[in-house]
């Protein structure tokens, strides 16, 4: 599924202007502290309103300037894993994946609630945390939590993926089995991701397409 977004921000010391498509596969952004990159994932999400752009995502227009379109962030069927994850600490981690299908009209109208509690427990399987669902977040590991928040973004079919330095908190170790992990997910779900990371080895490692950031605006693209 093609994604395509061209973004106006004005920011506190400079323009964030950036515009990009890529037709599938791991969008990955790069660039220094404070380039304007999760600005961006902030903007495609509905979190923050651009100064004006578009974002598009397969036929669905999320947001244009021009049209005055702009869905809210419940209607953009977008997951967002953050940087620190943000897990509900008084949810076990079936509730926290579970919260994500809770929104959802089929499901809150039980029109399609088994079969999506179903395919909750095919997720839990695929991150391997089934043996977690009764934990707390914080008496699980870095690792598990980074696949928690990745089962919670994904259990409701998103059409894009969202992902802000999700490995950067995990040890040496446990990132090498959670890129192992990411590597499968990429290559089993076909889920369109923009994912934003300081490591080049990242870059390297998942990148369909990448682009440089300076000061908001794209210095190079790969």
């Amino acid at each position: 599924m093609a994604v395509s977004f061209q973004l106006n921000k004005q920011l506190d010391q400079f323009q964030l202007n950036v515009a990009c498509r890529f037709p599938g596969g791991v969008l990955v952004i790069q660039g220094e502290s404070g380039s304007g990159k999760s600005t961006i994932l902030n903007c495609i999400s509905g979190l923050l309103q651009p100064d004006g752009g578009h974002v598009q995502v397969g036929d669905r227009v999320l947001y244009d300037d021009g049209t005055k379109v702009n869905l809210p962030v419940q209607q953009r069927n977008i997951g967002y894993v953050f940087q620190n994850y943000a897990l509900f600490p008084n949810m076990t981690v079936e509730k926290n994946i579970l919260y994500g299908l809770q929104n959802q009209p089929d499901f809150k109208d039980g029109k399609n609630k088994a079969e999506m509690l179903r395919y909750m427990d095919y997720i839990m399987d695929t991150f391997r945390i089934s043996h977690l669902r009764k934990k707390y977040p914080f008496t699980i590991s870095g690792g598990e939590k980074q696949r928690t928040a990745l089962a919670r973004a994904i259990v409701t079919k998103p059409d894009l993926l969202l992902l802000d330095e999700p490995f950067s908190a995990l040890d040496m170790k446990t990132k090498q089995i959670v890129y192992q992990e990411f590597l499968e997910f990429k290559h089993q779900f076909h889920t369109p991701v923009i994912l934003i990371s300081h490591d080049p080895r990242e870059g390297d490692l998942f990148a369909d397409h990448r682009l440089y950031l300076e000061q908001g605006h794209v210095v190079e693209r790969l």
